[in-house]
């Protein structure tokens, strides 16, 4: 589900941050919950839309973002950019959802903020977790671990943080779920 990837991205950022000795912040964590919003829109209000999209998806082969800018001309980072900017987000976190897929095309406020969205969305998608339609055709950047000086065992170490913690979310709501709240 899109609402466990994006919270799996949102504590990724935490995680990371810490594993390359930076102070985790609240700009990282929110812009890790609303990379994809533009899907929310899509899948919520252009529905028709996005059944055409994951069409593509699974009976041609394309991956999510080719998929969306066959059928829309545009992928849902950009669509989230457009959305984030007109209801005034800072730049930072506009950047973050527009560059998600694309971090080396960004070339404005923060561009360490985008790569480590765009490498927790990558590791969330590995684990599988709320990979949805795009599932494992994404592929991510491999200058942006060289950047943040990570190996494939930070990755690791860092992939069951994730799950210790995901562990903890999911019980919480599953508390407020059973109790109503």
């Amino acid at each position: 589900a899109l609402w466990k990837h994006s919270i799996s991205c949102a504590l990724l950022t935490e995680i990371v941050a810490r594993r390359i000795q930076r102070e985790p912040s609240a700009t990282q964590f929110t812009a890790a919950l609303l990379h994809d919003m533009g899907k929310v829109v899509l899948s919520v209000f252009v529905r028709e839309t996005f059944e055409e999209i994951k069409t593509l998806v699974r009976g041609k082969g394309y991956s999510f973002i080719a998929a969306e800018r066959e059928v829309l001309g545009m992928d849902h980072a950009e669509l989230g950019g457009l959305i984030a900017e007109k209801w005034k987000f800072p730049p930072a976190i506009i950047e973050a959802v527009r560059y998600h897929h694309t971090p080396w095309l960004c070339r404005g406020e923060d561009p360490d903020l985008v790569a480590l969205i765009h490498l927790a969305n990558c590791m969330a998608l590995i684990t599988g977790i709320g990979g949805g339609s795009d599932g494992l055709y994404y592929e991510g950047d491999p200058e942006i671990m060289k950047h943040f000086r990570l190996r494939e065992k930070d990755v690791e170490k860092c992939i069951v943080q994730l799950n210790d913690r995901l562990q903890v979310v999911e019980s919480w709501l599953k508390v407020e779920k059973d109790h109503g709240l």
